[in-house]
């Protein structure tokens, strides 16, 4: 019972919980966009060390790059878009657990011509401690 009559009225916006709610939605999402771009990546590249005795060889990779140039370098060119975008828009974000700097270009070394030369030391077989 109330002194003063009234309806019950709803309770208020919380802005405070609405913003941890899309604060945390945000982030998820975020961690999830670079984590499908790291997946597609491993699976695309197939190096030693992501995929151990199953890895492509340079031969093999460069064999699949010839195939199609053009459209293999769109494929590479759209993947620098994405890190250039990771790396203006959320730098402290390169370099940790999230996005590792070895994502940052390809695994091989190219040469003037496009060719790999080489694959980078940090893609070689890593070994289990």
């Amino acid at each position: 019972m109330s002194y003063y009559p009234h309806d019950p009225k709803p309770e208020s916006f919380d802005a405070v919980k609405a913003f941890n709610v899309r604060l945390n939605d945000s982030s998820n999402t975020a961690a999830k966009l670079l984590r499908t771009y790291i997946d597609g990546y491993e699976r695309f590249w197939q190096t030693p060390r992501t995929h151990g005795e199953r890895a492509l060889s340079m031969e093999d990779v460069q064999a699949m790059l010839d195939v199609d140039p053009v459209i293999m370098m769109d494929l590479m060119n759209d993947g620098t878009a994405f890190v250039e975008f990771v790396q203006e828009s959320h730098p402290d974000a390169v370099g940790t657990d999230y996005f590792p700097t070895r994502y940052l270009t390809i695994p091989y070394v190219m040469d003037q011509a496009g060719r790999l030369v080489s694959l980078k030391p940090e893609w070689e077989a890593q070994e289990v401690q």
